[in-house]
């Protein structure tokens, strides 16, 4: 699942770019549920089940943001990750290969994937 704060869903709903300073998008990555032999077990429409959580990503905009990953720099973002538990499984200080993947997305886009749709919190 994909979450974004007031200021990031405000933004990705309209044609403002770039993200506001604040923008705050987390995604969240889990292990899928499986049956006794290792199947993905599915819900009726046909989607995996969600299992334990693994990890959260998070990128997060600010004023001069992301000036520490130099040339791998993705606008201005710094990115992190934590573990389910809430300990730090990449420090923003360590995060210069998760800046260097968002160019791919687009500057035009303000370097930010979207594929799926975002909750608001």
């Amino acid at each position: 699942s994909v979450f974004a704060n007031d200021l990031a869903a405000a933004a990705a709903g309209s044609s403002q770019q770039p993200y506001p300073h604040g923008a705050v998008i987390l995604m969240e990555f889990a292990q899928p549920v499986r049956d006794g032999e290792g199947q993905l077990v599915r819900d009726a429409r046909g989607v995996p089940l969600k299992g334990p959580i693994d990890h959260i990503d998070v990128m997060r905009r600010g004023p001069g943001f992301g000036a520490a990953y130099g040339a791998e720099r993705a606008g201005e973002w710094e990115f992190a990750s934590y573990r389910s538990d809430g300990t730090v499984r990449v420090a923003s200080d360590k995060a210069a290969h998760c800046a260097a993947c968002h160019p791919k997305a687009g500057a035009d886009k303000d370097f930010v994937f979207r594929t799926r749709p975002w909750l608001q919190h």
